[in-house]
């Protein structure tokens, strides 16, 4: 048991790490997209 939520808790990170990522990506997309139109 006590492995196993060591495992879930390993993935559990390793999701939030990629989440975290993936929005700043989004992020930094729609803020580029954003000064692209404004310079327009």
């Amino acid at each position: 048991m006590i492995l196993a939520l060591l495992i879930m808790n390993h993935f559990i990170v390793d999701n939030i790490i990629v989440i975290v990522a993936a929005g700043i990506l989004v992020i930094l997309t729609f803020v580029s997209l954003a000064l692209n139109n404004h310079d327009r």
